[in-house]
């Protein structure tokens, strides 16, 4: 199951999101049921979100369990000017292609 958090940065913050989003990923590595994370960062100004978050999990319960845990909640306090807007999808497609 994969994780797709789109995050609203207010200009000039960027360096506080990351450091906070760095603990709570450090929190998450303890949870049953993570694989694993990937952050992206908008470049130009083409979009909404300054980050893209995609992160992997075995399962919607996994996910549920490890995000109201008391420790990740401690560490999201710090984070409440950040608007995040996550959802959870499964893979319908993919395609990968060799680079040249």
């Amino acid at each position: 199951m994969k994780l797709i958090h789109c995050f609203e940065i207010p200009q000039g913050r960027e360096d506080e999101f990351l450091a906070g989003w760095h603990k709570l990923t450090a929190v998450l590595q303890e949870a049953d049921g993570y694989y694993g994370t990937q952050l992206f960062r908008q470049t130009g100004n083409v979009g909404t979100f300054a980050f893209i978050n995609s992160a992997e999990w075995r399962d919607e319960d996994a996910w549920r369990r490890a995000v109201t845990s008391d420790a990740f909640r401690a560490e999201l306090a710090p984070m409440v000017d950040f608007k995040g807007t996550p959802g959870l999808y499964e893979m319908v497609y993919e395609e990968v292609l060799p680079k040249p």
